[in-house]
């Protein structure tokens, strides 16, 4: 089987569970449609609207604005959203073919694992974006380095958190000079944006910057978040905690990502990233975990497997709940948690301790 013929049972996959889903809306589906109808009306969306519905720098929602105003054609904005979407989740399998120096079975592992598939297609979250980008930036740091900055700069604009790996990427690099790049694109959105919604420059970061995902939803979140309830701590000391639990994490990811990532591919190391933000984050959503699963497939790891298959039940789990809002599966979801917790463990501490690099 050829890579085009990867690809194009790849499109055919996700169009049946994007068709299948279109009735099934979420908290996320309708904040896009609220955040492009709000731009279609040119009604600013920071901070209040955006700190809720788009924490995000401005470019996603020029294409949610797109969206609803293709409705006026009976176009339905949620198949759009998911089509581009899955446009780019396209490009990502042909990107890991070429990082795997063209392995087509590499490729259709990618092309057919079930997270990315059920996140941005049934889901509609739109990770597989910025993975794109980040992809790219990989592909092309050590061949044209100012295009990967750029791309590198574009993911960042689209969703934050690529921002995470921007020690490795400076590390890689020979000119550190050209850096100053990465700042391009989510200056440049939110400078426009101001102009058109004459809207504060620093709100807009400001709202970026505040962004976090649930407490207590996943993994040592949730563990901290039973510990709280056991204890009966008040709401307002919670929230206080959570702040300090914030800001030990966030120091010691950039310990490690300064001081633990020496032997490593670069793909190892965003990999390994990846792993430890789901495995030590206070806060989680559950589109996180798409973001390792390129980066795994790639390196490969002794239990990858373990937790492709954990995690997509997982999701499964929380995604019924939608369709069967009645169901009460509190109880069920913290035994997968768990699993898919220690799956992470496992993946984590395995690539950690791997000798040879690809």
């Amino acid at each position: 089987m050829n890579i085009k013929k990867i690809i194009f049972i790849s499109l055919i996959i996700r169009l049946i569970i994007i068709f299948i889903s279109l009735p099934v809306l979420n908290f996320d589906l309708k904040s896009y449609l609220k955040v492009g109808q709000l731009t279609l009306n040119k009604i600013n969306i920071y901070p209040d609207v955006a700190r809720i519905h788009h924490p995000y720098f401005p470019f996603f929602l020029y294409l949610e604005t797109l969206a609803v105003y293709l409705n006026k054609f009976q176009i339905n904005p949620v198949f759009i959203i998911k089509i581009i979407n899955n446009v780019f989740d396209l490009g990502n399998i042909y990107l890991v073919y070429l990082l795997s120096k063209k392995n087509k079975k590499t490729a259709l592992f990618y092309a057919l694992n079930p997270i990315t598939i059920l996140t941005s297609s049934f889901h509609g979250q739109f990770d597989v974006i910025p993975l794109f980008f980040l992809l790219l930036t990989v592909f092309l740091i050590n061949k044209k380095p100012i295009l990967a900055l750029l791309s590198y700069s574009f993911s960042i604009m689209i969703k934050t958190w690529p921002i995470f790996f921007f020690i490795l990427f400076f590390k890689e690099l020979k000119n550190k000079k050209i850096f100053l790049f990465v700042s391009l694109f989510p200056l440049f959105s939110v400078f426009v944006y101001s102009l058109i919604f004459n809207t504060d420059f620093f709100t807009i970061f400001l709202t970026v910057l505040k962004y976090r995902g649930l407490f207590g939803f996943f993994g040592f979140g949730k563990l901290i978040s039973l510990i709280f309830n056991f204890f009966k701590i008040s709401p307002s000391v919670s929230v206080f905690f959570q702040k300090i639990l914030l800001i030990v994490f966030f120091t010691f990811f950039l310990f490690f990502s300064l001081f633990f990532l020496k032997r490593h591919s670069l793909i190892e190391k965003i990999a390994l990233l990846t792993l430890f933000f789901i495995l030590f984050s206070p806060f989680f959503a559950i589109q996180y975990f798409s973001w390792p699963v390129p980066f795994l497939i790639l390196s490969r790891p002794k239990f990858f497997t373990h937790f492709l298959i954990a995690a997509t039940f997982f999701i499964n789990v929380n995604y019924y709940s939608w369709i069967v809002p009645a169901i009460n599966i509190n109880g069920f979801v913290n035994i997968i948690s768990l699993i898919v917790w220690l799956t992470v463990a496992l993946n984590f501490f395995n690539l950690y301790k791997l000798k040879k690099t690809l």
